[in-house]
């Protein structure tokens, strides 16, 4: 897959992601790999990681490191019209992944 080989950080984890929604289509739902296909593909806000830097006259300084819920739905396509297959087929494997965005370099 081209998320192999971009060079972003948020490539990892979505890529993960991807293949923990086609193996839970695979082994739960019954669907085939080859013919799956992302129908639906979001990021949500989750709380933040609050962090402390200690800071001149034992001040502290507040480090929040936002947190995000990654969620990737796939469907099946009918092998000969490309579109999506029967109502048996209808549920929809859904892989959902925490994602730590930290902003800036500090940890």
């Amino acid at each position: 897959m081209i998320l192999e080989f971009l060079p972003y950080r948020a490539a990892e984890p979505i890529l993960a992601t991807l293949i923990s929604a086609a193996s839970n289509a695979k082994n739960n739902q019954g669907m085939s790999k080859a013919r799956l296909y992302v129908a639906e593909c979001f990021a949500d806000q989750a709380g933040k990681l609050k962090r402390f830097r200690p800071r001149a006259k034992g001040r502290g300084f507040a480090i929040e490191k936002p947190i995000s819920h990654l969620t990737i739905k796939v469907k099946e396509r009918d092998q000969a019209e490309g579109v999506v297959a029967a109502a048996d087929r209808e549920a929809s494997a859904v892989a959902a992944a925490t994602a730590i965005q930290a902003e800036g370099g500090e940890e």
